[in-house]
């Protein structure tokens, strides 16, 4: 096996199992694990999904689409975005991989910015 695939296999290893870490963790109250909440209470709706697939996919067992359509909201729950598509952003002043500090209005070109941040899993 290559050594890049041995990375990747560990790297998403580690990143399934700081999810199930994550996921018992935050559903560690729940009630009745057998019983799904309401779709109405959000947050234990979140933690149920969250538990579910996790427990699921670790016992080998196939997880139903909608359930983990679910599981991917549940993690993005009150994820906060930026400006709109044309709304212009907020100044800034941020450094590069170099450590050079650049502001918008350095980036900023005759013809505007695409901007784009990524979230990472380096955290």
């Amino acid at each position: 096996m290559q050594p890049i695939s041995i990375l990747l296999r560990a790297c998403s290893s580690f990143l399934f199992a700081a999810v199930a870490l994550v996921a018992f963790s935050v559903c560690a109250h729940a009630a009745d694990p057998q019983t799904p909440p309401s779709p109405n209470d959000k947050t234990a709706r979140n933690a149920w999904a969250l538990r579910e697939v996790v427990q699921r996919m670790m016992a080998g067992q196939k997880v139903d689409p909608a359930l983990f359509k679910e599981f991917e909201d549940a993690q993005n729950f009150a994820l906060k975005t930026g400006p709109e598509a044309g709304q212009r952003a907020a100044d800034f002043k941020l450094p590069d991989e170099n450590g050079k500090q650049w502001t918008l209005e350095q980036l900023m070109g005759p013809k505007g910015l695409l901007l784009a941040f990524n979230r990472s899993a380096d955290w």
